[in-house]
């Protein structure tokens, strides 16, 4: 039988396209004023005028386009309009895309995950640009952490400016999250926190207990913005990845051995008002369930998405104590710290366990009356070097 030779699609040419789907030779929908390819890829769309087939951007520049950086052979360009920005990335943020596909993806020991992140989740960026800028950003503080004897000022600004990008699209989406956003998003929120954990690296916070606590608040309020597309997120084969075998396991934990230092914590919220004390409560549960299933993975699992389920489920509530340096709360958070010392060390997180338990101590030590609680963090502290 002769091989059967596949018709051609049919395609209807769009003969009054923005100069944007024409350059791009792809279908424009031309809906006025920004057509739906534009918007999802988040740049200006530009119209033909219908005298000499030219928009008015392309014959003069753009009134309100600037040059954000020039160096070397780097030019940053923003573009700024109600409607849209774009951004045109150098040979610089070449260079980025490159060090996070060739050593950022495989420093942060990931497991199968590395192939994810490496090649996926960039394509992922390639049509949510907010994202792409995200994990340029943290190409470059990586980058930053790991040449030490380079000069750190332009890695700094490039990753100043590649977050600042990725924040502001990320906060029009906060404020009205699609389906189509949601897992990009989803995504973003475990940028975010890298982010903010690996630049600690280069600049000691102030207020260690108060940077892990804007940390946390990341990785949660993501899920509760995106409420409305949960499901929609929950169906996503890259949400299967990263978040539910981390909380199969967690529901594994139930019915295994228990861990007696964890659980003789729950004597502390015992003396606490209701409220305070089913918070704490609520975290010393989930903590021992967090323990228990790092202690069930496997050397090649990502561990890392299974410890940082916890402060996506404790509560506002025990969030709130541990911004006001409640010394309960800061005492569950230093065992959370002690967790993170035992295990496999990573770039974006060093030092950080060293960091919440010295922060912890530091409140402990405003009420003697709980010291004897944190002989093990500062036991684990000692053993670690």
């Amino acid at each position: 039988m002769p091989e059967r030779v596949p018709k051609r699609r049919a395609h209807t040419k769009s003969r009054k396209g923005c100069i944007q789907c024409k350059q791009r030779h792809t279908k424009c929908d031309e809906v006025h004023p920004q057509c739906t390819n534009c918007v999802r890829l988040e740049i200006q769309c530009s119209w033909p005028d219908r005298k000499n087939g030219l928009s008015p951007q392309a014959q003069s520049p753009h009134p309100e386009t600037h040059v954000i950086m020039a160096q070397g052979s780097r030019s940053f360009t923003r573009i700024n309009s109600p409607a849209a920005a774009v951004s045109v990335l150098g040979l610089d943020d070449m260079r980025l895309l490159h060090h996070w596909t060739t050593k950022t993806c495989k420093s942060m020991d990931l497991g199968a995950m590395s192939s994810i992140w490496q090649e996926d989740f960039i394509e992922i960026g390639f049509e949510h640009p907010f994202l792409l800028h995200g994990f340029l950003a943290v190409a470059a503080i990586h980058k930053a952490v790991s040449a030490p004897q380079t000069d750190n000022s332009k890695l700094l600004l490039q990753a100043d400016l590649h977050i600042t990008n990725a924040l502001r699209t990320y906060r029009q989406h906060l404020v009205n999250p699609t389906r189509e956003s949601c897992v990009p998003m989803f995504i973003m929120a475990t940028v975010l926190a890298m982010y903010n954990l690996g630049i600690a690296q280069l600049e000691e916070p102030e207020d260690s207990i108060s940077a892990i606590h804007h940390c946390f608040r990341l990785i949660k309020g993501v899920q509760v913005v995106l409420q409305p597309h949960w499901d929609h997120v929950k169906q996503n084969q890259y949400f299967h990845l990263m978040a539910n075998k981390a909380m199969s396991s967690r529901a594994d934990a139930l019915d295994t051995r228990e861990v007696p230092e964890i659980m003789r914590l729950q004597e502390l919220a015992d003396g606490l008002e209701e409220q305070d004390q089913k918070a704490c409560t609520q975290a010393i549960h989930e903590l021992h369930k967090t323990y228990i299933s790092i202690a069930n993975c496997a050397e090649t699992e990502d561990v890392y998405s299974v410890m940082f389920v916890w402060p996506s489920v404790v509560t506002d509530r025990y969030l709130d104590l541990l911004s006001s340096q409640n010394p309960i709360a800061a005492i569950i958070l230093s065992y959370f710290a002690v967790l993170l010392a035992k295990s496999r060390q990573n770039w974006w997180f060093r030092d950080w366990p060293r960091r919440i338990i010295i922060a912890s101590q530091r409140i402990v030590d405003k009420s003697p009356e709980f010291q004897e609680w944190m002989q093990l963090p500062m036991a684990t502290l000692e053993s670690q070097g």
